[in-house]
């Protein structure tokens, strides 16, 4: 009974995640880009192009978008989703969010991760 009791254990730790799920803003819009911003409480100043941020480790769940807001030197974009219902939070590892301007006229942006 005890050998049950301790491979029931270790088959148990060996699911639990113990990767820390980190996440970074990668600039793949095609031009220098200020004061980013994004899920809420990570920034950055500056983040040249083809640069990444420092990784870091969300507080809260995350996924495989968020709302993001950034200047081309005068010009704001804002990426706002409406919710996360129905999204799964992204699992455990490093992921990069990779930003694109998809119509620089409206100011129409994109975000979305992807593992590292």
């Amino acid at each position: 009974m005890k050998r049950l009791g301790l491979v029931l254990v270790l088959a148990i730790a060996g699911c639990i995640d113990s990767e820390p799920t980190t996440v970074r803003m990668c600039n793949d819009t095609g031009v220098d880009i200020n004061a980013v911003a994004w899920n809420t409480i990570y920034a950055v100043d500056f983040l040249p192009v083809g640069a990444c941020s420092d990784y870091e480790t969300p507080t809260n769940d995350v996924y495989r978008y968020t709302a993001v807001t950034f200047s081309v030197q005068t010009d704001a974009f804002m990426i706002q989703p409406t919710d996360f219902v129905g999204e799964t939070p992204l699992g455990s590892g490093p992921w990069s969010y990779h930003l694109t301007i998809t119509d620089f006229a409206s100011r129409s942006a994109a975000v979305m991760a992807r593992p590292d």
